[in-house]
C-alpha cells in the first residue's frame, strides 16, 4: 500500500470517526440514503442523499452494529457489504423472482449508516480471513476513488465481464469506476443528473405559473436564482424562502468546474466555481434568502418538506428519496443554472473475493449494472434512473412515470416523465474526471470554511487559506 493511499485511509478514518460521534441520526445518511426511511416525508432517520450528513433524530456517540441477513456458514455464500437496504431491495424484488437460488445464497451486510461505512469496510478488508470478507461492495461517488485506486479491488475484465456487457452505461460512471491505470474496477447500476424540484403550488402562488418552461426563466442563470429569491421573500411576506440553506447549491456550482480538487501532479485546486459559490452563499445568508439550515440536519427537513420552500437543488435519486411523499404529484423539474451530477451507486469485487464463486459473483454485479431487462425491473421497483440507455429509452417510448408506493412523484403539470427530464439534462456531458479519491474529506474541510466566510467573521482569503492548511495537513502529500 503506498503512503497516499494509507493517508487517505487514514483521513477517511479521522472524518468518520468525527461524523459518527456527531451524528444525529441511528441511520446517518449517504450514498443514496434513503432505505425504508428516505421517502417517508423526510421524518426518517435515513435523510442524507449522498453525503453522509447529519441526518435527524437524536444525537449518538455509539456506532452502530451491522445487520446480517443470510447464512454467512454457507460454504456457497455470496457476501456483500453496503450502508443502508438499497441494494436489499432489489435482491428482494427483484433478484428473489429472476434467480432465487443465487438470491438464496447471498448474506447481506448493512454497516447502518454511511458514516460509518469505509472505516468499517477499511478494517473488513483487511482481514480476508474473516468469513464476513465481503465478495462484493457497494462504493459510491465521494470515496469510490480511493478504492479503485488501491489494492482490493478485483478488475471487472477478470471476472469476465467486457466493455460489450457494459456498453449502454453512461460513459462517465465507467470513467468514474476506472482505477488509474485503466482497469474499470467497479460498475454502476445508476445514472444521477441534477435538476431543480420546485413545488407547484408554491410556484404559482409566487412565481405566477407552474409550467416547467415558464419556471425555468427564473432559475435560468444564478442572476435569475438570486432575484427569483428575493421575490419569493418579498411576496411571501417572508413565509417563504427559496431554498433551505446555502450549502444546497454547493454540488450545483460543483458542477460548473473545469478542474476536481486536485489532478495528476497532487497540487491543490481550488477552481475559480467554488470560488464564486462562496462569494455567492454569503450574499443570500447577508440577505436572509435562505433558512441558513445544513443540510441534512432537522430544520432542513423540516424547511424541505413545509411550505417555508419553494426549490430543491436535486438529482435523481435525491427527487424520490429527499422529497416529501405528502408533496408527490406536486412537484416539477427544471434545469436551473448549469448541468450537474450529484453521487451514484457502484459495485465492485473485491481482490479477496471467493473466486470459486467468481461466476456468481459476476451474474451479480452483471444483473445490476448491465442486463437491460433487470435494470427496467429496477426502476419499476425504486424509480432509479438506471445506468443502461436502452432500459432508459425503454421507460420513455413506454411512458413510464416515476412513483412510489403508487404515489407519482410529478405533477401532470410536468408534461414529460421524470425519465424523460433527466434524460435530456446534460447526461451525456458529465465530466466523471473530476472527482478525486479525497473528495469527501475535501468538500467537509471545504464548507467548514465557507460556513467561517459566511456566518463566522472570516474575511473570504483567510477562509481559503484555512481550507489549504487544513487539506495540507490531512493530507501530506498534497502539494499547495
Amino acid at each position: 500500500m503506498t503512503k497516499k493511499i494509507l493517508a487517505m485511509l487514514l483521513a477517511s478514518a479521522m472524518v468518520l470517526s468525527f461524523a459518527g460521534c456527531n451524528n444525529e441520526s441511528g441511520n446517518g445518511g449517504g450514498g443514496n440514503e434513503g432505505g425504508n426511511g428516505g421517502n417517508e416525508g423526510g421524518n426518517g432517520g435515513n435523510e442524507g442523499g449522498n453525503e453522509g450528513g447529519n441526518g435527524g433524530g437524536d444525537e449518538t456517540t455509539t456506532t452502530p452494529e451491522n445487520t446480517i441477513d443470510g447464512n454467512v456458514d454457507a460454504e456457497d455464500a455470496i457476501v456483500i457489504w453496503t450502508w443502508n437496504t438499497d441494494i436489499k431491495t432489489i435482491l428482494d424484488k427483484v433478484l428473489k423472482d429472476v434467480n432465487p437460488d443465487l438470491y438464496n445464497r447471498i448474506v447481506y451486510v448493512n454497516t447502518g449508516g454511511s458514516d460509518y461505512y469505509q472505516d468499517k469496510l477499511d478494517n473488513i478488508l483487511q482481514d480476508p480471513s474473516n468469513k464476513l470478507y465481503p465478495d462484493i461492495v457497494a462504493l459510491e461517488a465521494d470515496y469510490i476513488l480511493k478504492y479503485t485506486g488501491g489494492q482490493n479491488l478485483a478488475n471487472i475484465a477478470d471476472l469476465g465481464i467486457t466493455a460489450a456487457d457494459y456498453s449502454k452505461e453512461y460513459k462517465y460512471t465507467i470513467d468514474i469506476g476506472t482505477s488509474p491505470s485503466g482497469d474499470v474496477k467497479a460498475l454502476s447500476w445508476q445514472a444521477a443528473p441534477g435538476g431543480w424540484v420546485i413545488r407547484t403550488d408554491l410556484a404559482e402562488k409566487y412565481l405566477g405559473t407552474s409550467d416547467p418552461k415558464e419556471v425555468q426563466a427564473f432559475f435560468k442563470d444564478w442572476d435569475a436564482v438570486y432575484e427569483t429569491a428575493k421575490k419569493v421573500k418579498a411576496d411571501s411576506g417572508d413565509e417563504t424562502r427559496l431554498i433551505p440553506g446555502y450549502d444546497d447549491l454547493m454540488r450545483v456550482y460543483q458542477g460548473a468546474r473545469k478542474n476536481g480538487w486536485y489532478g495528476s501532479d497532487d497540487t491543490l485546486v481550488i477552481d475559480p466555481a467554488m470560488l464564486e459559490y462562496m462569494d455567492y452563499a454569503k450574499k443570500l445568508n447577508d440577505e436572509e434568502l435562505t433558512w441558513g439550515t445544513t443540510q441534512w440536519s432537522d430544520p432542513w427537513v423540516a424547511h424541505k418538506n413545509d411550505d417555508s420552500t419553494l426549490a430543491l437543488p436535486g438529482c435523481t435519486w435525491y427527487t424520490y428519496w429527499s422529497t416529501d411523499t405528502n408533496h408527490f404529484g406536486s412537484y416539477i423539474l427544471v434545469e436551473g443554472p448549469q448541468a450537474y451530477a450529484w453521487g451514484g451507486t457502484w459495485l465492485a469485487a473485491t481482490a479477496g473475493y471467493n473466486t470459486a464463486l467468481k461466476d456468481d459473483v459476476a451474474q451479480i454485479i452483471k444483473y445490476f449494472t448491465c442486463d437491460t431487462d433487470f435494470m427496467i425491473k429496477i426502476n419499476d421497483c425504486n424509480a432509479d434512473y438506471v445506468n443502461n440507455t436502452d432500459a432508459i429509452q425503454d421507460r420513455i417510448d413506454n411512458n413510464i412515470v416515476a412513483a412510489l408506493d403508487g404515489k407519482n412523484i410529478l405533477s401532470d403539470k410536468q408534461g414529460e416523465t421524470f425519465i424523460a427530464f433527466f434524460k435530456r439534462s446534460g447526461i451525456e456531458n458529465i465530466n466523471g474526471n473530476l472527482l478525486t479519491p479525497s473528495d469527501a474529506t475535501l468538500n467537509s474541510l471545504f464548507s467548514t470554511q465557507v460556513d467561517a466566510y459566511v456566518k463566522g467573521g472570516k474575511s473570504k482569503d483567510d477562509a481559503v487559506q484555512a481550507f489549504k492548511d487544513a487539506a495540507a495537513d490531512t493530507y501530506s502529500w498534497l502539494k499547495v
